[in-house]
């Protein structure tokens, strides 16, 4: 049997107890034979009626008793169906019923409804007058609480104005605190006329009383009596300013200002006659500044509260009032001025604006202490915090917060424990003893600072507007005067370093100090130090246009010791430089120097490589020094040019120098007759005075240029001595048997004397003096095609071409090919023919081709005719 496919329908049948069983007893079983259960089997049910093939022969018996329980099942069906139909009517008869009773039911809801809306009207109507009665207590209650505010604002005005009129200061402060609490009640009531009666009332008492503050200050503030009785009272009457406004705390400080600088005024004001309000008397403007700012903070500091800083409002209105002064006198006594008083005074004013910028650099310290102690609040506050006393899981991200918050406590203790020091340094008293700032401070305002239990205290303190004055920058406040006079200092300075840089040149004996391997003449170190000097003086004064100036000025100075070096310089050919070196000595481009004069130009040299760092170095210093405005303008390529110039001439003439000592040497190349030598010696001539000129003149040099430059030198003169030495070779004929062996020694010799060029200083250090990679290497490969060359010369005359090509190694060429022909003892006929070959071997075709097995076929008789005719 095989597993069904169809998918059976779900039979739901609502069976009879009866019909069950009369199901159970035919087919089985309940558990296995649930014909009416959606997980019926046909096929497990078969075969649990036949697990094997012995209860095969009883399958008819099976069957007749399925077919009569089925039988029995179907009347039973049709019994119960016809039941189920005939009962049909009692049903819908229970439907009408019940749907009466639901109608009833709506129209109870209805009335019940309709009850309670008539059951809230009688209430509202009975609690109405109850209501109408609360809200009349609570308007009562509102009325009388306005009344009492109002009637105390009205008595506290009378009480204000009385003690006013009578200046009665020490009574003024709590009436103060009183109205600023009843007027903050009215903030709400600001259309009612009364009230705004009563405000405007208050605004004229607080203006005339600020006005009879101002009388007081002009009556008892003086600056050279001890504390009196008037001291007292103007103490009294600052401690309630701030309750008033932060406008009349304003205009007290500032008229404090100006009564403090009238003395000033009447003695340096220029639109006034006086004895100090000329040019010569402006240093006795700091003076008096600094005395009567000592006399502020020290003998006064009792008379201000001290976030007021009235001490910066002074320095302020100080440096206003001078800058205006300054400007009338420069322009009154223009044709006084010049670069000595100006950078006097500049630099007198300069030092009070830095002075005063270090003094109240505290402003900004107590901006850094809020904002830490914004930050560690937010932190102490965030519930992502992990709690020590909560078993909870600690993450690397809460252990981190808490030692952040650990590490900020310990800088914000430290922050303010530099800001108290700043504070008691700059209000110590007169016998040097440091004076409690915050003690201070506790005496002038009592009502502010009392038992911190004491919350009315704590109240009231939110009626003193006390923020603090914003950091200022005294940078430029009285300096600025100066700025369109500052041509005059530009003129000076740059007469000056010309007649230095006139004087430096002239009396410059290029004499150096022997005691030291890398010089630098005495007229550069002497003018380097005069542009230091000068940068320095004028940085302190400036660091905007006026720096830039000095800066240009101090390019063009040293342009001029540029050219005061290329002066001293023998002349070169134009056309001269590295790129353009002749193979030839010819005589136009022969210079002889002395030994004072190797070294005089190895000393130049040095010299401009030591202008090229300090041009660097002066560049980079004047960019972190001046406005970042001008760090784009700062360009020192052209003046860096300009040294690079002088150390390219000195190299040149240096080589020059040499290879003309060496034109006598190289001309006994030619001038030896190769073919009389009888036998190969160590060395010839020529080889000793290369040595010795070598030996002589490199050996000066190296003592005063550096390694880099030495180097570079190296490079730059075999560069161009090898073609000269090679060409001298190139020139012989007929090169065989011991004079071609002579000159083959004699070149790897002169090889060896170029490679160890860079050994030959005092101070050896082969890690210092390591010659460049382009330098051996170019000195072997170039005098390697010499020794080929000579090599295949005075090898066999037949295969001379094979002997330079299997030398060679590819790196032949027909030029070189030329030279050995004509350097050889073959015939022209036979140079020609060993060309031609060589082209051939050159053509696309033929370089397919094994070049060595052409050579082996080549016919020999034209060689050996050839060679017979010459």
């Amino acid at each position: 049997m095989t597993n069904s496919t169809e998918i059976q329908p779900e039979i739901n049948l609502d069976l009879t107890k009866s019909v069950g069983e009369l199901v159970s007893f035919s087919v089985g079983t309940e558990e296995t034979s649930d014909i009416s259960s959606t997980n019926f089997d046909p096929i497990s049910y078969i075969n649990s009626l036949f697990p094997s093939s012995e209860y095969l022969p009883n399958i008819d018996l099976v069957s007749r008793r399925i077919k009569s329980s089925v039988r029995k099942l179907d009347s039973k069906i049709k019994t119960e169906v016809n039941n189920q139909l005939g009962s049909g009517g009692y049903i819908d008869q229970k439907i009408e019923q019940t749907s009466e009773t639901i109608l009833d039911l709506l129209k109870d809801i209805g009335q019940f409804k309709d009850k309670s809306e008539l059951f809230d009207n009688l209430a509202n109507n009975i609690c109405k007058d109850i209501k109408f009665l609360d809200f009349a207590k609570t308007n009562l209650m509102t009325t009388n609480e306005t009344l009492d505010h109002l009637l105390t604002l009205v008595k506290n005005l009378k009480l204000l104005k009385g003690c006013t009129q009578k200046r009665k200061y020490n009574e003024i402060e709590d009436i103060l605190i009183k109205i600023k609490k009843v007027l903050e009640k009215f903030e709400n009531f600001k259309t009612i006329p009364k009230i705004n009666e009563l405000k405007n009332e208050y605004n004229t008492t607080t203006q005339l009383l600020c006005e009879q503050i101002l009388e007081e200050f002009d009556q008892h503030l003086h600056f050279n009596i001890e504390p009196n009785e008037g001291r007292k009272i103007l103490i009294r009457c600052n401690n309630f300013v701030d309750l008033i406004g932060l406008k009349y705390r304003k205009e007290l400080i500032g008229h404090f200002c100006k009564k403090s600088l009238e003395e000033y005024n009447q003695f340096f004001d220029p639109n006034l006659e006086g004895t100090a309000n000329d040019l010569e008397n402006i240093e006795r403007r700091s003076t008096w500044f600094k005395k009567r700012l000592r006399f502020i903070e020290k003998e006064l500091k009792d008379l201000f509260p001290i976030h007021w800083r009235v001490n910066l409002k002074f320095c302020e209105k100080f440096c206003s009032v001078t800058n205006k002064h300054l400007e009338q006198i420069f322009k009154k006594e223009k044709s006084k001025l010049n670069a000595k008083i100006l950078t006097k005074l500049l630099k007198l004013f300069v030092k009070i604006e830095n002075e005063l910028n270090l003094k109240f650099e505290d402003l900004e310290e107590e901006s850094e202490i809020k904002k830490l102690e914004k930050k560690l609040f937010e932190l102490k506050n965030d519930p992502k915090i992990f709690d020590e006393n909560k078993n909870s899981s600690v993450t690397s991200l809460d252990i981190k917060k808490k030692y952040l918050i650990i590490k900020l406590e310990k800088e914000l203790i430290e922050k303010r424990k530099k800001n108290e020091n700043n504070n008691t340094n700059n209000n110590s008293t007169t016998n040097g003893n440091n004076t409690d700032v915050n003690k201070n401070n506790l005496d002038q305002n009592p009502n502010i600072n009392k038992n911190n239990n004491d919350s009315d205290s704590d109240n009231n303190t939110k009626y003193y507007e006390k923020s603090k004055p914003k950091k200022k920058d005294f940078k430029g406040m009285v300096s600025k005067s100066f700025i369109p006079y500052f041509n005059i200092y530009i003129q000076d300075e740059t007469e000056h370093l010309k007649q230095v840089l006139q004087k430096l040149t002239k009396e410059e004996t290029f004499v150096v100090r022997e005691q030291r391997q890398l010089s630098v003449f005495t007229s550069f170190e002497d003018l380097c130090l005069i542009i230091i000097k000068s940068f320095e003086k004028t940085q302190y004064i400036s660091v905007g246009n006026g720096l830039y100036k000095i800066f240009k000025l101090h390019r063009i100075i040293l342009k001029g010791y540029c050219d005061f070096l290329l002066q001293n310089l023998p002349r070169l050919n134009s056309k001269t430089s590295f790129s353009i070196l002749e193979s030839k000595f010819e005589k136009e481009s022969q210079i002889k120097l002395t030994n004072e004069n190797f070294l005089k130009i190895s000393i130049i040299l040095y010299t401009a490589e030591y202008g090229y760092k300090f041009c660097e170095n002066y560049s980079q210093r004047t960019t972190k020094s001046m406005d970042k405005k001008f760090h784009k303008k700062i360009q020192i390529d052209d003046l860096l040019d300009y040294f690079i110039k002088v150390i390219n001439q000195s190299v040149l003439i240096l080589i020059r120098a040499i290879e003309t000592r060496l034109v006598p040497y190289l001309s006994e190349i030619e001038k030896t007759q190769w073919s009389n030598l009888e036998g190969v010696g160590d060395q010839s001539q020529f080889v000793t005075g290369i040595a010795e000129v070598l030996n002589e003149t490199i050996l000066i040099i190296s003592k005063k240029v550096s390694n880099n430059y030495f180097i570079f030198f190296l490079d730059k003169f075999v560069n161009s001595f090898v073609p000269k030495f090679a060409a001298q070779i190139y020139k012989l004929k007929k090169i065989h048997g011991v004079g071609g062996s002579q000159l083959l020694m004699d070149t790897q010799l002169v090889k060896e004397i170029l490679i160890k060029l860079p050994t030959l200083g005092e101070n050896y250090n082969f890690e210092k003096n390591r010659p460049s990679r382009t330098y051996a290497k170019y000195v072997k490969k170039e005098m390697l095609k010499l020794e080929i060359a000579l090599k295949s010369s005075m090898g066999n005359p037949e295969r001379i071409m094979e002997t330079y090509l299997t030398m060679s190694q590819g790196n032949d060429t027909l030029k070189d090919l030329k030279r050995i022909l004509d350097m050889s003892v073959l015939g022209k006929s036979a140079k020609l023919s060993i060309i031609e070959k060589y082209n051939k071997l050159k053509t696309p075709k033929m370089k397919k081709i094994n070049r060595l097995s052409i050579l082996k076929n080549s016919p020999k008789k034209l060689v050996n005719k050839s060679f017979k005719k010459d």
